[in-house]
């Protein structure tokens, strides 16, 4: 279940992903696995980013829903605990057949990228 909002989510130091996640996944899956999976994660994000855009500009609810559920899933998977729960929060008014505006959550989504990647950074730089 996701927090109600980025102020129930834990500071963590300033940390935007969180490590307690990322190493749950390295445990489970190995630390090679889940060095992938950063990877992985980071390569598709733009992609992801650029998907969910051309849906709203559409105004398809459904490829929509699907675009958001899917940045939500992989960014849970990656410890990114404040884009999964942006994303999250986008989810009901899609549901219900809505679409947010686009120009809102282009700049919300595009600074929780650029937050992210710069967590990843600097997790990258920490030995």
């Amino acid at each position: 279940m996701m927090p109600d909002s980025d102020r129930d989510l834990p500071v963590l130091d300033n940390i935007v992903l969180d490590s307690i996640v990322l190493q749950e996944l390295s445990d489970d899956a190995g630390e090679a696995a889940a060095q992938a999976f950063m990877e992985e994660y980071l390569l598709l994000l733009l992609a992801r980013a650029v998907r969910i855009f051309k849906a709203f500009a559409r105004e398809d609810a459904a490829e929509s829903l699907d675009a958001v559920l899917s940045l939500r899933a992989s960014s849970q998977m990656a410890g990114a605990l404040r884009l999964a729960s942006y994303t999250h929060s986008l989810e009901p008014a899609l549901k219900r057949g809505e679409i947010p505006q686009l120009a809102a959550v282009k700049a919300e989504l595009s600074a929780h990228i650029r937050w992210g990647v710069l967590g990843s950074l600097r997790r990258s730089e920490t030995p």
